[in-house]
């Protein structure tokens, strides 16, 4: 299992003049009720041994802007305090694509509408490109920021194992939770090593 450094606490900037242009983009104008610039978001990261026993925890806030990625516009996360792009996204007719800095290229990440079974290959941080997994569309979820119905939960593999989770609202993709994994030593298995909960999302 490779080392996934989760999307959200990446600490290296993307050039935008190294960033490829996406032929395929087809932006769709975002709604009132989507991230847009000025969103802000905060999350809670709680960090895990092999046993499941808690070994750090911290709060990261990001904040949205604007920014103009092969030609097109998009959503770009940034790191509050240090204004470091964490994310880019841009909403599509086939859900929402994403640019995990500090890899340049896009990719769908949360497709909506979607089944049950839906699998799709989106790209991640490190230069590689895993498999996304449909698992829910309909589950209950409850985070410090409050309970939530109707929520997407997703689960992304490299070649042999589980390596993320992802749980979606169906409003935008207002990540709830995510779980990041790593290989059980010894193995076989894997085991839970970081979770992201959102505290609080603000328009």
């Amino acid at each position: 299992m490779k080392k996934n450094i989760f999307l959200l606490l990446i600490s290296a900037v993307c050039l935008l003049s190294a960033c490829s242009k996406d032929s395929d983009s087809n932006p769709v104008p975002v709604s009132g009720t989507d991230p847009q610039k000025g969103s802000q978001w905060t999350y809670k990261y709680t960090f895990y041994d092999q046993s499941g026993a808690v070994t750090g925890s911290t709060n990261v806030s990001f904040i949205g802007d604007t920014m103009t990625i092969g030609g097109s516009a998009w959503i770009v996360l940034k790191i509050t305090g240090t204004g470091e792009p964490a994310i880019a996204l841009q909403k599509r007719a086939d859900g929402w694509w994403w640019v995990p800095f500090p890899n340049p290229s896009a990719s769908l990440w949360f497709k909506t509408p979607a089944a049950v079974g839906d699998q799709y290959n989106y790209n991640i941080s490190d230069l590689t490109v895993d498999t996304m997994k449909v698992r829910n569309i309909n589950a209950n979820l409850t985070v410090p920021a409050g309970s939530f119905t109707g929520v997407s939960f997703m689960q992304g593999y490299d070649t042999n194992s589980q390596e993320d989770e992802y749980y979606f609202t169906t409003t935008g993709p207002i990540l709830l939770r995510t779980g990041t994994f790593d290989d059980l030593t010894p193995g076989p298995g894997v085991y839970e090593k970081q979770r992201s909960e959102l505290i609080s999302f603000t328009r």
